[in-house]
């Protein structure tokens, strides 16, 4: 606030902390539009999605909509149902997830046609797979 509104209110008998600094009023004066604009203003939520990700002092709700564009926390639950939570603004997180971590995305081998984990194909073409011939590097 500014130092002249800042004297009245200490003339008044309040202290300059009950006035919202962007807004210039009262904290407990605020009403309908005021109130909301408060909020927006000066307001600082706790990122919902943070799980200790965010920085430490919270986001301003007006700010909230750009926060959550790049927010490393966000996440969503697997396409595929495993139930584990893969995060939103990590550009590949989702197909790794799915090569790698997945227990629920299945394929048919391509040899043999067994079903299996999609992360499970390359280790059982290798060693498992009875249709899978491979050339021996011996000459055999």
């Amino acid at each position: 606030p500014s130092d002249d509104r800042g004297a009245a209110c200490k003339s008044a008998g309040c202290e300059t902390q009950d006035l919202c600094q962007h807004v210039g009023r009262h904290i407990i004066k605020y009403k309908g539009k005021d109130f909301i604009e408060h909020v927006k203003k000066c307001v600082k939520l706790r990122c919902p999605f943070s799980h200790g990700k965010c920085s430490g002092d919270g986001v301003l709700y007006d700010n909230l909509e750009e926060h959550l564009r790049t927010c490393e926390g966000l996440q969503w639950p697997c396409v595929w149902g495993c139930g584990e939570m893969i995060q939103v603004n990590n550009p590949g997180s989702e197909v790794l997830h799915m090569f790698q971590k997945c227990a629920k995305v299945k394929m048919g081998c391509p040899r043999c046609g067994k079903e299996m984990n999609f992360k499970e194909v390359a280790g059982h073409l290798a060693t498992n797979c009875d249709k899978n011939e491979v050339d021996c590097i011996l000459g055999c």
